[in-house]
């Protein structure tokens, strides 16, 4: 699925959920998350998801707060600064103004 919405221009929005994304829950197991979903269905299909207000609360992603460590986790894991912008925020705008 994640490579069919890629080929397609969907996005996909990572979900901050720690029993989903495995591990602690962390940061680290939301860019291992973001890297499997870059592999696979490229890394303009990556948008941010959380589902803050259905979600048991994330220790380290508690609310919208923590977004600003995304960024620079997603730095960190070796993603590019415009692909980085791109998960933040220009792949869901893309996406809403291609679909208008």
């Amino acid at each position: 699925m994640i490579k069919i919405i890629g080929e397609r221009g969907g996005i996909i929005g990572l979900n901050f959920y720690s029993r989903f994304i495995g591990g602690d829950g962390g940061i680290g197991a939301l860019m291992r998350h973001a890297r499997h979903i870059a592999d696979v269905g490229g890394v303009g299909v990556l948008s941010l998801g959380s589902d803050f207000d259905g979600i048991e609360d994330n220790k380290e992603i508690p609310d919208v707060t923590a977004v600003p460590k995304i960024a620079d986790a997603l730095l960190a894991a070796g993603f590019t600064s415009r692909e980085a912008d791109g998960v933040m925020s220009g792949n869901a705008k893309r996406f809403l103004t291609e679909a208008l």
